[in-house]
């Protein structure tokens, strides 16, 4: 027996597993009994389910309140294969709206590397500045590749 999926309905059963897998990442962060998302092992977990196997770059943002528990996420912007546009004004009403103390920010990098780029570092900083005017905390920045690199994880800015 071959440890093989038919080629063609191998692209069905990885998204059917990766649908199971956000479906248990969910359940895990925002059940009424969720764990928080309290570490940059979680924060991966959660933004690699939500932005693994894009070809597209997506910028997503974690919402959570003071005990670090998710109140919502949100798939914010959406680029090329290489970019995408981040409108901090847009996270800032989000967060004020959801009335969120935390902020965890993610983006994918589709050619899978996830090493930031100097852009990247540039819109975290500016990010994280901005959130600590209005008094909410950017707890890390999440880039995911092949793996998921943590900002905070590495000391980028922190």
């Amino acid at each position: 027996m071959s440890n093989t999926i038919p080629s063609v309905n191998k692209a069905s059963y990885e998204q059917h597993i990766l649908d199971l897998a956000a479906n248990i990442i969910r359940e895990r962060f925002i059940s009424p009994d969720a764990q928080a998302v309290d570490s940059a092992e979680n924060a991966k977990k959660y933004m690699s389910c939500k932005l693994a196997r894009t070809d597209k770059e997506v910028f997503g943002v974690l919402f959570l309140n003071t005990q670090l528990k998710v109140i919502e996420y949100r798939d914010m912007f959406k680029g090329t294969i290489d970019s995408s546009a981040v409108h901090i004004r847009e996270v800032l009403k989000a967060a004020l709206e959801l009335n969120a103390s935390c902020v965890i920010v993610g983006h994918n990098h589709p050619s899978g590397d996830s090493r930031p780029s100097q852009a990247d570092i540039v819109v975290t900083r500016r990010l994280k500045d901005a959130l600590e005017l209005m008094g909410a905390q950017l707890t890390d920045h999440i880039v995911v590749g092949r793996t998921a690199y943590s900002f905070r994880e590495n000391h980028v800015i922190w």
